[in-house]
């Protein structure tokens, strides 16, 4: 065996080479010819020469495709000898089944340690680029790829984990999301992987739901001194627009068009800031006469101490000269005049006015009114506790001085047609109980799992069956939850309305409306003592003459 430089002319392809003559096209050539233009050849190829004075190629096909393209007559080669024919076959077989992959994250950093030492030229990334034979786009997501958080390494490099079996092309997507993001993620999405590896679209929904969208956001996006530390979300590397399209083009009932923030948690640090802000600037105009509004979605934002907060569907618009006090709604971020709802009607002009006293002053509110209103209040707040129930949460029943929570009857998953028929009206959303189901995935290496299944089919199926229940509802949850929140404003006939699908849901799901909800909301709401001074009129009782 010795090594010489032999002319391109009497090389040939090995009869036994496993690899076929058109699987080097140019696509697959690209980065090899862009190396070798870059650097020489750095491995010689192994032949053996034969009777006719050629030399049959061993190891190295694709190497001399590439110098073929190049035009270069001559190649170093490592000639084994005429005898040794074990060796040759050897040497074929080696280099057709131990082509390993690289490893990507590896791969990443030395990807990184050439972009660092181009850093001093005007387009490293280009220049990087020309040296591998690599897009510019594969450059950056290598480069992303440095950024994947410590868990997701870990899990990537355990043969035993499911995410090992990941694409690469999932582990960029997931790095683009900051490092505590990530972390957030993995720990929600575990137990997702059992039934096999997402598909790419599957991933790009989930990272989706870990951003935040920047088109309508209470602040100025421009604003550099929001959170201390952070920058201006125009400026801030951690936006989509700034990683590629990483969700474009997704469909579903996900919103993903145009920036959004990859940073979720300084995102929602920002969302607090602003509003405490917006509160501290309508507080110095208006003073302690100020009322916050609280819709659902900002219930998990802590209210400053002596602020009174009111829910959305507790107001209602009126006028300042009719006595309405200055209330900052937290969803549109305006000072709108409102009052009670409970006691403004009646000062509402218009339909539904209700008719004057003789004395000028609004007329009483009858008994019936008023257990009508009580009848919806504590429907509401079965809505709320049933809500909470389905999105997993605690419930706030609480006031401002006397907060206190309520953590509602745990669900069962529905039978699979309930579900579907959730998934057609509603759609799915995300996970709300994410710690996965339990089940470890079958593989190659737990045959004996196999055969024990395969000998009570019956059982499988059932425990199949059950395991996609569970996740279709942890899937649908969200989404049905949604669908039952109440508004501002909303009528005791809208309210029962909707306590009705609440019903259905709770027996479909193992629960019972009145007794889980309505009656936890008829005890926590109970009937004013005063009430039994009143005629049903509304009118104070005429205390008796006592002698």
């Amino acid at each position: 065996m010795k090594t010489r430089t032999v002319p391109l002319t009497e090389l040939v392809r090995h009869a036994l080479n496993a690899r076929a003559t058109g699987e080097y096209g140019p696509a697959d050539l690209a980065g090899l010819i862009a190396s070798i233009r870059e650097h020489g050849l750095l491995q010689p190829l192994v032949v053996a020469p034969l009777n006719n004075g050629q030399h049959t190629i061993l190891a190295g096909h694709r190497r001399h495709a590439a110098l073929k393209a190049l035009k270069i007559e001559a190649a170093p080669c490592v000639v084994l000898t005429p005898d040794d024919n074990q060796a040759a076959l050897a040497a074929l077989l080696t280099d057709n089944t131990q082509h390993k992959p690289v490893d990507p994250l590896k791969e990443a950093q030395a990807v990184q340690q050439l972009a660092e030492g181009l850093a001093s030229e005007k387009h490293p990334h280009d220049r990087a680029s020309a040296m591998l034979g690599k897009s510019v786009a594969w450059i950056r997501a290598r480069l992303r790829l440095t950024s994947l958080s410590l868990s997701w390494r870990k899990a990537y490099a355990d043969s035993a984990h499911p995410i090992s079996q990941f694409p690469i092309g999932h582990l960029e997507l997931i790095a683009a999301l900051p490092e505590a993001v990530q972390e957030k993620a993995l720990k929600e999405w575990d137990g997702w992987w059992d039934e096999g590896v997402p598909l790419r679209d599957d991933i790009r929904r989930m990272v989706a739901d870990f951003t935040c969208d920047l088109a309508e956001v209470p602040w100025d996006i421009q604003a550099p001194d929001l959170v201390e530390g952070a920058p201006a979300c125009s400026m801030c590397p951690k936006r989509d627009s700034a990683q590629g399209d990483l969700f474009g083009g997704l469909g579903g009932v996900r919103r993903t068009e145009g920036d959004r923030c990859l940073d979720a948690i300084c995102f929602e640090s920002k969302r607090r800031a602003a509003i405490y802000r917006r509160i501290d600037d309508a507080k110095a105009k208006y003073g302690d006469t100020l009322r916050v509004e609280v819709a659902w979605a900002y219930r998990d934002i802590p209210m400053p101490e002596g602020l009174r907060c009111y829910s959305e569907h507790k107001l209602a618009p009126l006028t300042k000269a009719k006595g309405g006090m200055p209330v900052l709604r937290l969803s549109t971020m305006a000072v709108k005049y409102m009052a009670e709802a409970s006691r403004s009607s009646s000062a509402v002009a218009g339909q539904g006015a209700k008719e004057l006293a003789a004395n000028g002053k609004p007329k009483p509110k009858t008994l019936g009114e008023r257990r009508e209103g009580l009848k919806k209040r504590r429907l509401v707040r079965a809505l709320d506790l049933l809500q909470g129930s389905l999105m997993n949460r605690t419930v706030h029943v609480g006031t401002p001085k006397h907060p206190e929570e309520v953590v509602p009857p745990e669900p069962k998953p529905p039978s699979l047609e309930a579900l579907i028929s959730y998934v057609l009206v509603f759609g799915t959303g995300r996970s709300v109980d994410p710690d996965g189901d339990g089940y470890d995935a079958f593989t190659n290496d737990n045959g004996a799992a196999l055969d024990a299944l395969r000998n009570d089919a019956s059982a499988a199926a059932e425990k199949a069956s059950f395991q996609t229940r569970v996740r279709l509802w942890n899937r649908v949850r969200e989404p049905v939850a949604r669908s039952l929140r109440t508004f501002s404003g909303m009528s005791l006939v809208v309210t029962e309305r909707m306590t009705k699908a609440a019903a259905s849901v709770c027996t479909q799901s193992g629960l019972d409306w009145e007794a889980d909800f309505v009656t936890s909301a008829t005890e926590a709401i109970p009937e004013p003592a005063s009430w039994a001074s009143l005629n049903e009129d509304g009118t104070p009782k005429r205390k008796r003459a006592t002698t």
